[in-house]
């Protein structure tokens, strides 16, 4: 059985990872019964890295971040560089923490703002981890590492693109 959480080859059955110790006694009846299933438990996060993320500093003004992020039609910016990952900024956080709360966008900056250490997953994971990552913590936006270096933000609209496509692939075979 693989681990979710570091892709460690167990053997079945076992109740804990031998390599991380993470929990797999939740996955021990997973098993795929559709063409749809099987793609998500067995195809890698890798896949859905198309896109560099976009990335500004922690001191950078929360106005020219909304620009950027209208201009460029995305969620989310990385606070930092691709290595080290400092934070990352959503639209949530603006929607939450910012819009009508009186800050006013022209002075304060996206550290003030950002969430700092915000949860990863490998590209080498199946599609399966972000899905849950995503859900059991709450967030739309997943940042994507390959070897300890930021490759991709995930959004939760590229999972329903991948979602969509596998599903119409399965349907035609």
């Amino acid at each position: 059985m693989i681990c979710p959480n570091c892709s460690h080859d167990n053997i079945p059955g076992e109740d804990y990872c031998t390599e991380c110790q993470a929990d797999l006694r939740d996955l021990d009846g997973l098993r795929p019964k559709t063409p749809l299933q099987k793609s998500i438990l067995e195809d890698k996060l890798e896949i859905l890295c198309t896109h560099p993320p976009t990335t500004v500093t922690a001191d950078t003004k929360l106005r020219k971040v909304v620009d950027l992020m209208s201009k460029k039609r995305i969620g989310s910016v990385v606070v930092g560089t691709t290595e080290p990952l400092q934070g990352i900024l959503t639209e949530r956080d603006f929607l939450y923490k910012i819009i009508g709360k009186g800050v006013d966008i022209d002075t304060a900056t996206v550290g003030e703002f950002m969430t700092p250490n915000p949860a990863t997953v490998a590209t080498d994971q199946p599609i399966a981890r972000a899905l849950y990552s995503m859900s059991t913590i709450g967030v739309r936006h997943l940042p994507l590492m390959k070897d300890g270096k930021l490759v991709e933000i995930l959004s939760a609209h590229d999972i329903l693109n991948y979602l969509h496509a596998a599903n119409h692939k399965s349907a035609a075979s």
